[in-house]
């Protein structure tokens, strides 16, 4: 759900995003558009080298993939994950969304 869409749910209530504060939302979105980018980026670049080394040295995949894997999953993802978590901490998400009519 985009920002100012308002959302109907089973019950019949509607919710609305209006009531989150616009500068608020927006560094939140700032946030983890930063990191999907740098993701992507990341993923890509990975992609390429792979691409390198299987056209140059197939045989070398044997040994390159699975300690890569094992590296990104052991150190690098924990340590993303913990940076990103730290920045979503940093915006303020004071709002409490209420049910339209019920404010």
């Amino acid at each position: 759900m985009a920002y100012g869409e308002s959302y109907t749910c089973d019950c019949g209530r509607r919710w609305s995003t209006d009531q989150i504060p616009a500068d608020e939302y927006g560094r939140l979105r700032d946030v983890v558009r930063r990191y999907r980018i740098t993701g992507w980026s990341v993923g890509l670049l990975f992609a390429a080298v792979m691409l390198v080394i299987t056209l140059t040295r197939p045989q070398a995949l044997i040994a390159v993939v699975p300690g890569t894997l094992m590296i990104w999953v052991a150190w690098v993802r924990p340590f993303v994950r913990r940076r990103y978590v730290r920045a979503l901490d940093t915006v303020s998400r004071s709002w409490e969304l209420r049910p339209d009519g019920s404010r």
